[in-house]
């Protein structure tokens, strides 16, 4: 039996801007917190981005430690999309017995659990559910507030990356330096 626990309202997709499978190994997590951040850095305040990537830190990381505990070697498929006043995060795998009522109980005194306490606090809609497989699917929501204020930044920053483009390489290299320096002090 399929059982979905809603935090608030169930959610729609419509434009995807990230879509990997990924091996579920601690060596891949900052890996995937750089591209989820350069994913929506062009969209989202960064108040907004860091929610998103903890949300997302705490669900890969129990993806690694639950899903896959004989070690790594387990997929994971995380996927990001935009339905215009929502940002939503999927992240499933392919473990096996998994209870999603696990998801919605405190776990506060538990050795595990606050993970879930965290995603809750962080995000504005939470879905937890089993996946056809057996193994676990979190959707994550976060409202990207004024919409027409986030399309305006991420039209600004298209038009700020052609300019720089077309200014050459040594500006656009002096720019990712400046992002991956910015990037490893965030992750640190």
């Amino acid at each position: 039996m399929r059982r979905t626990y809603f935090f608030s309202r169930p959610m729609t997709r419509q434009t995807i801007i990230f879509n990997r499978d990924i091996e579920a190994h601690p060596n891949a997590l900052r890996a995937l917190r750089q591209d989820l951040r350069s994913s929506v850095q062009e969209l989202l305040p960064e108040h907004l981005t860091s929610d998103l990537l903890l949300a997302a830190t705490e669900a890969f990381t129990n993806v690694i430690r639950h899903a896959y505990p004989s070690g790594p070697g387990g997929r994971c498929h995380v996927e990001l999309s935009w339905d215009g006043p929502m940002v939503e995060l999927v992240i499933e795998d392919e473990g096996g017995a998994f209870d999603p009522a696990w998801c919605f109980t405190d776990h506060i005194q538990d050795e595990s659990g606050r993970g879930f306490l965290i995603i809750r606090a962080v995000t504005d809609e939470f879905v937890c559910e089993r996946s056809s497989t057996g193994g676990a699917r979190l959707v994550m929501g976060k409202r990207t507030g004024d919409l027409d204020r986030v399309q305006t930044a991420s039209s600004e920053a298209r038009a700020e990356r052609r300019r720089a483009d077309a200014e050459g390489p040594a500006t656009r290299q002096h720019e990712l330096d400046d992002l991956a320096d910015a990037d490893g002090n965030a992750d640190s």
